[in-house]
């Protein structure tokens, strides 16, 4: 068996400064190098009982003691202008860093994801779809990160799960996965995190999906998330430098960790392990794609770029309708004729 050498596949949108002085070189760029790519293993040498189930609901709109209700983000009074949003081409950019720069400010990120049960080849490899609230220098990134996970190696087996992630440092020695290390404080008794996500999505079939919010509170120093119509906790500010005050960058999309076994490409599906050709019904997606500006109201995106590592073994495919507002269809096999 060759050695195995690990990478990660990215496949997301991002909010890129919209000034045209930007930076595009700077602003498209991601990484093929591997500093990175261990944080997802790092709190998964310890195999937990997960528990609880957490029901989920069909194609619909929306899917313990708190210390102060939080003043949650509100959709606009009147209509909004913003720039439209173009559907740029699937582009690969290989560079530097793995969160490309930006600097406007951001409060806070919501969607709805449809929720599948992706294969994993490896027991070590995994499959995600969440939302980044980033912040800071690559060199010490501060992210925040919520989604849906198909991951064996930390979970003890195939299902799909809710998860939350937390880091100041670039994953280099702070934070960790759900309730695993102090951070994320848990006000909600109701809900599970890292809980199996039942029922899921089936091809050709009835899809389901999960609502996820996170922002940060005007009148606390707190980053909520909420789950549905469920707050589950909060963030302390205090954990982090560069996502005090706000984030400079949001991001939506997936990632599969490649193992490249016997120096292949994984079979490791992303979303459906479709193609975003395929559509609804074929394909995962993420729909109603909103930001926190600072007078806590829900916005639409402003200008969105695509980038895709691999777009042979995973792709993209972003549009915008009066429905399900900016949304995007994405996912893939992994290996295949054209992905080797």
């Amino acid at each position: 068996m060759a050695e195995s050498i690990m990478s990660v596949n990215w496949m997301f949108i991002l909010l890129a400064e919209p000034s045209a002085t930007t930076n595009e070189g700077r602003c498209l760029q991601v990484s093929n190098t591997d500093q990175s790519t261990l944080w997802h293993y790092r709190y998964g040498e310890t195999e937990l009982d997960w528990g609880e189930n957490i029901e989920i609901n069909e194609n619909t709109a929306e899917g313990g003691e708190i210390i102060e209700e939080p003043t949650e983000p509100v959709e606009p009074a009147a209509e909004v202008n913003c720039p439209t949003v173009a559907a740029p081409d699937l582009a690969i950019r290989e560079g530097r860093n793995r969160h490309p720069p930006a600097w406007n400010k951001y409060y806070g990120a919501k969607a709805t994801i449809s929720v599948w049960n992706p294969r994993v080849q490896d027991p070590k490899e995994f499959s995600l779809s969440q939302i980044w609230i980033l912040g800071g220098p690559d060199s010490n990134l501060n992210t925040i990160e919520v989604g849906w996970t198909v991951y064996p190696h930390l979970f003890g087996d195939d299902n799909t799960r809710l998860f939350t992630y937390w880091t100041s440092d670039n994953y280099r020695s702070t934070g960790c996965y759900n309730l695993h290390c102090s951070g994320f404080v848990q006000t909600n008794s109701h809900l599970a995190l890292g809980g199996s996500l039942n029922p899921f999505s089936t091809y050709h079939g009835s899809q389901f999906e999960i609502t996820i919010l996170v922002w940060k509170d005007p009148k606390q120093n707190l980053w909520w998330l909420k789950y549905g119509t469920e707050i589950i906790g909060y963030w302390p500010t205090s954990l982090f430098k560069y996502l005090k005050d706000s984030a400079s960058l949001i991001e939506w999309g997936g990632e599969v960790l490649n193992n490249k076994l016997n120096g292949q490409h994984t079979t490791t599906k992303m979303g459906s392990g479709h193609f975003a050709e395929e559509g609804y019904q074929g394909a995962s997606y993420f729909r109603n794609l909103q930001v926190v500006d600072g007078s806590n109201h829900l916005r639409p995106p402003g200008v969105i770029r695509v980038i895709a590592e691999r777009p042979k073994c995973y792709n993209i495919l972003l549009q915008k309708n009066n429905n399900w507002g900016d949304y995007f269809f994405y996912g893939g096999p992994g290996r295949n004729h054209n992905c080797p």
